[in-house]
């Protein structure tokens, strides 16, 4: 199994332990599409994104914004551990168990980002996208990753 489809085997999995009784949970993590900048992988990225009710629509539609995120290390923690175990339908698991998925999140993902720039995106999706999400974007200059934190109902 490559790296990226561990992570994403294991996201799936925490994913589904989040899911609840009126929503489901999508983590993932993707390789964004070549372009000459992160903006215009995240332009390609969000721009290419359909429903049954929505075409694509223009990346301009998307108001795509991105910061980067300082102490990248302790955000993304941060942001693990809430999507991982503090939403409402979490699983409860001990600290140590916690933890220990925490950790092994972490280092398969660096195995993949490596030491990559962190940024935080936001978006004004003008289509469905999720009821409640937290995405960043990895960028390692010739490669780029999205990872996608979220619910819909």
């Amino acid at each position: 199994m490559s790296d990226l489809a561990s992570v994403n085997s294991l996201l799936a999995e925490i994913a589904e332990a989040n899911d609840g009784v009126n929503h489901s949970s999508d983590y993932s993590l993707n390789m964004l599409p070549p372009a000459e900048s992160m903006q215009l992988a995240l332009e390609a990225y969000f721009s290419a994104m359909s429903t049954s009710n929505s075409d694509p629509q223009p990346p301009e539609r998307w108001n795509i914004r991105t910061r980067e995120v300082t102490d990248a290390t302790r955000y993304l923690l941060a942001a693990t551990r809430r999507w991982f175990y503090d939403l409402e339908f979490s699983p409860k698991v001990d600290r140590v168990t916690a933890e220990r998925t925490i950790k092994e999140f972490m280092d398969r993902l660096v195995s993949i980002v490596g030491t990559s720039k962190v940024f935080e995106v936001k978006v004004h999706p003008p289509m469905w996208y999720e009821c409640v999400w937290q995405d960043f974007v990895f960028d390692g200059g010739n490669c780029r990753w999205f990872l996608h934190f979220g619910f819909s109902d």
